[in-house]
């Protein structure tokens, strides 16, 4: 009965009109009615911008929403695996020792004697519309022919010698960043769930999700053992943040309160903390970017790529196509 209330409020939804600059919330109500937008997409997408949704552009959903309709909302609650429908995402290969083995080609192809780490940009000078010079670390000063930036764009406009005009820098710093903690608990047993992904809407509950890398690749765990890595974004005040082993146990009260796992099969942790993790499409945002890029297309040698350095959420694999246009382009000018 909740399913077919949930499906009918579905339905008349879509009668209704936007607004003609709309949210998140209001593109979420009209395409899926309150029952739905209120149990798996607001509370969640609040929880991963820690912005309400009211204030959000509906890019935030990247392609995830396109392929959540009527038809796959039925199927997917009567059916379940029966159902015929497709993953929202799309199919996809994945590296058998997971996502890393692809950034670890790239470096073998570069030449890993070519990559400099511990290597903080401070600042790029520019003259006559071309950046020639980079600082690192605020001693070293290095020419350049060509600039390929994938800093977060506010970062590399704060760097810029001399900076842009005082609207340019406002446009700037009005642009948001959201972190993520990465918690990893591994567990003596073979498998948690058969689901490579749990998602977490309930706005008590801090993560907003845990995945599980045995189930993309099985040679990522032993067989008798396997890992989750909860993510949680932003700073959650009811998180111990800066007391690893505090957070960690936190985070296993949770997911053992729930019934995910159960404390006593946790062998081991890690976390990970990911500043600048995803870029923040608030309402405005478009503008902001407008008024910054205008500043940068200036720049003949200068390519800012990458979710921070073109402040878009897209998924990795339309990234690497960017970062490949980008290369050939490099290339191309060279010849």
């Amino acid at each position: 009965r909740k399913v077919m209330a949930a499906t009918a409020d579905m339905a008349r939804s879509r009668l209704s009109r936007l607004p003609d600059e709309p949210s998140f919330r209001d593109v979420a109500l009209r395409r899926y009615g309150r029952t739905i937008a209120d149990a798996f997409l607001l509370h969640y997408t609040e929880k991963l911008w820690s912005t309400p949704a009211e204030r959000l552009s509906p890019a935030v959903s990247g392609k995830r929403l396109k392929g959540l309709d009527v038809r796959t909302f039925v199927m997917e609650t009567f059916a379940g695996r029966r159902s015929k429908t497709k993953h929202l995402d799309g199919s996809f290969h994945y590296p058998r020792l997971g996502i890393g083995m692809l950034m670890d080609r790239l470096a073998d192809a570069v030449g890993r004697e070519s990559i400099r780490t511990e290597a903080r940009i401070t600042r790029l000078r520019h003259a006559h519309e071309r950046i020639f010079e980079l600082e690192i670390n605020g001693t070293e000063r290095v020419p350049v022919d060509r600039i390929v930036s994938t800093l977060p764009i506010s970062l590399l406009m704060s760097i810029l010698d001399p900076p842009p005009p005082e609207e340019v820098l406002t446009a700037a710093r009005a642009l948001r960043f959201q972190s993520v903690t990465l918690v990893v608990l591994f567990l003596s047993r073979a498998q948690v769930t058969r689901a490579a992904s749990l998602y977490f809407p309930d706005p008590t509950i801090p993560f907003t999700r845990a995945y599980e890398p045995k189930n993309r690749s099985a040679a990522m765990s032993p067989h008798d053992c396997t890992s989750l890595a909860i993510e949680i974004p932003g700073t959650p005040a009811v998180l111990p943040m800066k007391d690893e082993a505090a957070l960690i146990q936190a985070v296993t009260d949770i997911l053992t309160r729930i019934g995910i796992i159960e404390s006593k099969d946790v062998t081991g942790s890690l976390i990970h903390h990911i500043p600048f993790a995803y870029p923040i499409l608030e309402l405005g945002t478009e503008a902001r970017l407008t008024t910054i890029t205008d500043y940068l297309e200036r720049f003949r040698n200068l390519h800012s790529i990458g979710r921070g350095g073109a402040f878009a959420y897209v998924h990795i694999h339309d990234l690497m196509y960017a970062a490949r246009e980008v290369t050939e382009s490099v290339l191309a000018s060279r010849s």
